[in-house]
């Protein structure tokens, strides 16, 4: 869990997972009815982050108090779809799906960009990743039990009927992709739509409305061909984000507590 969470070039693949996870309608609907979402449209996902961040290093009190707060946040959070369906932020097939997108966004672009990692690296991770999940009310043993399960499940979501079943999941998905506010922070992002088009795989990507085209598809073999041998020569103080450099300090301090 440090060695893949620390690189801060994850935080690329951030607009695309939040895009996969409001392609299930649960989250959708949730997402949109419980949400200051449309005039604040990555507030959840940094929300998230600091979650992922807070679980992975920091401290025993501190992923409590995050348990605590995502479960005070997750309450409210129910009604009814269209259809008469009901949807709730505590439903384990959409916080399962929630989880899936992180990991599979997190292992994709490590593996493009940073190093390739053994199945026994993603087995592990695919298990502290689940632990992750308890966080959000997820139980560890719901759903795919092995990084191969998953991967089989993942591969199934995918090509369900259930993705972007639903119009408002290419609605929030296109303000995702092109937020409204700040003014002209979508112009500004212009040059780096090639995340979304190409990371968000099909064929979800075009029920969303997004497709890969020859320009996005340029860029990532570019970004695939250069960044690998960028990123190892990066300094900590770049490369890694704050979150693991203040963990590492706090392990060398408690250590050398210890030798006294």
């Amino acid at each position: 869990m440090w060695k893949i969470s620390r690189e801060r070039v994850l935080l690329a693949g951030g607009p695309s997972a939040a895009i996969l996870q409001i392609a299930h309608p649960i989250v959708a609907h949730g997402v949109k009815n419980h949400s200051s979402f449309q005039r604040h449209p990555f507030r959840r996902l940094r929300n998230t982050l600091d979650a992922v961040y807070t679980t992975a290093f920091g401290t025993r009190e501190q992923v409590e108090k995050t348990r605590e707060n995502i479960a005070r946040m997750h309450k409210p959070v129910h009604g009814e779809m269209p259809g008469g369906r009901h949807y709730s932020a505590f439903d384990a097939d959409a916080q399962l799906w929630v989880l899936a997108t992180l990991l599979q966004t997190s292992v994709f672009i490590y593996e493009q960009w940073v190093a390739p990692l053994s199945d026994s690296e993603k087995e592990s991770y695919y298990h502290e990743y689940r632990i992750f999940g308890e966080i959000f009310g997820l139980d560890c043993t719901y759903g795919p039990q092995s990084w191969p399960a998953f991967c089989i499940y993942y591969e199934e979501m995918l090509h369900s009927r259930l993705l972007a079943s639903e119009p408002i999941c290419a609605e929030l998905a296109q303000i995702i992709a092109h937020p409204p506010h700040p003014p002209g922070f979508s112009l500004a992002m212009q040059p780096f739509h090639f995340l979304v088009n190409e990371f968000i795989p099909s064929p979800v990507r075009e029920r969303l409305g997004f497709h890969s085209n020859a320009w996005t598809a340029s860029v990532f073999r570019n970004a695939n061909r250069f960044l690998p041998k960028i990123i190892p020569q990066l300094p900590s103080s770049i490369r890694f984000c704050k979150p693991y450099r203040s963990a590492l300090r706090r392990s060398a301090a408690y250590g050398t507590q210890l030798g006294n």
